[in-house]
């Protein structure tokens, strides 16, 4: 079954290699016929530019030659834009086309290379990429389109402000010969714009190509691992044809097999902090089997390490909460973290600091724009441990990063069960009597605001303690109860 699974993988995962090349190919032809496309589109702007300015001069005299040129110079050159825009609409489609066909393809080699955690991982990032390659040519025919249509607007008033100075409409032919102006302004932006989202386009499938060809790679190297021993030289032959030009690929998580040796192995702790290279599966014992998987971590996590254990011919890492992971080398390194910053995240945590903590964008806070302030006593949910440097951050649920410092986060380690401490962005009262709101968390009696009727429905912005009692902060900035007789998620 995994041969089959693997072999389909290589197929699938070689048609999103070709399907993303001609995505590469196209996006690369839109970028091509974009470029002409502004400009066109610039010229345009320039003579209804000047078109504007004869066309005032004829006002003064209706025959002027120069309102008459410059209209008829605008008209060429919008029209000259309107073409190319044109060439760029048709090409940024075919790349949009050829970039949906690399995503389909890519998807299909994740979806048949899940049997392998490593090919599943490339094909993935191959299905990713294609679909930005398909996002970005969408924008670039849009764009384009855009673009066509607007110097169409241009070459047509352009027409008009030349035939008005002919018939010695001065006042007509000044008013077409500055709307021309603004339509050739608009069709050399959209081109712009165009422009770009080709390039981004062409290099979006470029590094699409680049993940399926390396999902097709390790498939195809997995293909040769992982069949039975009796085929294993005749299936490695096979592989090599499709990986003579890549690198060798990752050995799998799953290490019972006679292809790796305790050597692949961490046999000993270096120190406790280990950060992922791959992502990777927890497991509730030592003995790895689907049925026993805890979790997925993904790459670049910090994992707390209490103690390494042997399981057959492979060693596990046991993680402080109890859990199993692979202890291949390949799969992860030890990592040194400066004292005094967590390894750890279970349940629910809160804001022990007095001066409260940002929520950042990106894990490296010097240049991380601050998103928002978290108050002491503000509960946050982790959902990984990520190094930064020599320190770690918490990644948040919501994708956002806080910092992992013990003295500022503390855990949640007694809760009450008729509270709610979990995320949610709207509540409904359900108390018959309805319920306070109130200034301050404490929910004293000399802070409360209005009765909130039953059945009235509240925009969340968090959830903060009072004790480990939980409260719900909304949008207002008021307080109500989270007890759960009370208020109910909605």
């Amino acid at each position: 079954m995994l041969k089959k699974a693997a072999a389909s993988a290589v197929s699938d995962a070689n048609q999103a290699t070709s399907a993303a090349n001609s995505a590469a190919s196209a996006a690369s032809d839109a970028q091509s016929a974009a470029d002409p496309t502004s400009d066109a589109a610039n010229d345009a702007k320039t003579n209804a530019g000047t078109a504007t300015t004869g066309a005032k001069d004829a006002n003064d005299a209706a025959n002027d030659a120069a309102a008459k040129n410059a209209a008829s110079d605008a008209a060429h050159n919008a029209s000259t834009a309107s073409d190319a825009a044109s060439r760029a609409a048709s090409d940024a489609s075919k790349a949009n086309s050829d970039a949906d066909i690399a995503s389909k393809a890519a998807s299909d080699a994740s979806n048949a290379a899940s049997d392998d955690v490593n090919a599943a991982s490339d094909a993935s990032a191959a299905s990713k990429a294609a679909s930005d390659a398909s996002r970005a040519a969408s924008n670039a025919s849009k764009a384009a389109s855009a673009a066509s249509e607007a110097a169409s607007d241009a070459s047509r008033l352009a027409s008009d402000a030349s035939k008005a100075a002919n018939e010695g409409r001065a006042s007509d032919a000044s008013k077409f010969a500055n709307d021309a102006s603004k339509a050739a302004s608009a069709a050399s932006e959209a081109a712009s714009d165009a422009n770009s989202f080709a390039s981004d386009a062409s290099r979006a499938a470029s590094d699409a190509s680049k993940a399926a060809s390396a999902a097709a790679s390790k498939a195809a190297s997995d293909a040769a691992r992982n069949v039975i021993p009796a085929t294993s030289d005749e299936a490695a032959k096979s592989a090599s044809t499709n990986t003579s030009n890549s690198e060798e690929a990752t050995k799998s998580e799953d290490a019972d097999t006679a292809y790796l040796t305790l050597t692949d192995y961490h046999t000993s702790l270096k120190t406790k902090s280990v950060l992922t290279k791959h992502g990777l599966y927890r497991y509730s014992g030592k003995k790895f089997a689907t049925a026993k998987r805890l979790g997925y971590v993904a790459k670049g996590s910090v994992l707390h390490v209490v103690k390494i254990v042997k399981s057959g011919k492979t060693t596990r890492f046991i993680l402080s909460d109890g859990s199993y992971v692979t202890a291949l080398k390949s799969f992860g390194e030890f990592i040194s973290i400066k004292p005094g910053y967590k390894l750890d995240a279970k349940g629910t945590l809160y804001v022990s600091s007095k001066k409260g903590i940002y929520e950042h964008t990106g894990k490296t806070f010097k240049h991380a724009k601050k998103v928002r302030y978290l108050k002491k006593g503000a509960v946050i949910h982790v959902k990984r441990v990520v190094k930064s440097g020599s320190i770690t951050r918490f990644q948040l649920t919501n994708g956002r990063y806080v910092t992992a410092k013990a003295s500022m986060v503390k855990q949640l380690r007694k809760t009450y069960k008729n509270f709610r401490y979990a995320e949610t962005k709207t509540v409904k009262v359900v108390n018959a009597k309805g319920v306070y709101q109130y200034k301050s968390a404490d929910l004293k009696k000399r802070n409360r605001t209005v009765t909130l009727k039953n059945g009235t429905v509240l925009k969340v912005s968090g959830i903060v303690l009072s004790g480990n009692k939980a409260r719900f902060q909304l949008t207002n900035g008021r307080y109500v109860t989270a007890n759960v007789k009370f208020v109910k998620n909605i």
